[in-house]
């Protein structure tokens, strides 16, 4: 797993709370979001779910009741500049205390 600056995602950059941390649905979240035409959702789950489960379980290994999920993504001017950066985030009294980014440039 990277090792992310937790320093570098403000908590303004939050956009949603999710409602499951299971795997199938973080992902389909992530390709809900891309908007993909013409693709298999399903098949690309299955297709992932070997390689990216576990690396999932240990990111959510450490979330205790009450944390969060988040999606976050950083503002659109940092896409604009090629800095763009999203992805989770646990989220411990209002404090991000785990990320895992899922996209960058």
């Amino acid at each position: 797993m990277s090792v992310v600056d937790l320093n570098s995602i403000p908590v303004t950059w939050l956009v949603e709370k999710l409602e499951s941390t299971l795997f199938e649905f973080v992902l389909r979240h992530d390709l809900e979001r891309a908007q993909l035409i013409n693709v298999d959702i399903e098949k690309m789950i299955q297709e992932a779910i070997p390689k990216g489960k576990e690396k999932w379980s240990q990111f959510i290994a450490d979330m205790i009741e009450n944390d969060e999920l988040w999606f976050f993504s950083n503002s659109k001017n940092d896409w604009a500049s090629l800095s763009e950066r999203s992805g989770y985030a646990i989220v411990r009294d209002g404090k991000i205390i785990g990320a895992e980014i899922t996209m960058k440039s």
